[in-house]
């Protein structure tokens, strides 16, 4: 496993059909383990959205909730903003 470049590797692991099957691999030794530990966070989310069903509706409903509430809290920091600035006795 050591002649294995690392980006063949990580080609290796992004093939996997599964995030068991690429956790097994990075078992196989502490070369693989290293390449794993290094990319895993992007792995995991390709890997989780093979298995996982539904798992791009539920990141997409993650990501417009978090613009919702960006959304929200410059709307209640600006209402804020007015409300003070034309509060009487300034």
């Amino acid at each position: 496993m050591y002649l294995l470049p690392p980006e063949l590797l990580t080609l290796i692991f992004e093939n996997c059909d599964s995030l068991s099957q690429a956790c097994a691999l990075s078992r196989t030794s502490s070369y693989a383990f290293r390449v794993w530990a290094q990319c895993r966070t992007r792995l995991g989310w390709r890997l989780a959205g093979k298995e996982v069903v539904g798992f791009d509706d539920a990141v997409m409903t993650a990501s417009c909730m978090a613009v919702i509430m960006e959304a929200m809290l410059m709307l209640t920091l600006d209402t804020c903003i007015t409300v003070e600035t034309q509060s009487p006795g300034r």
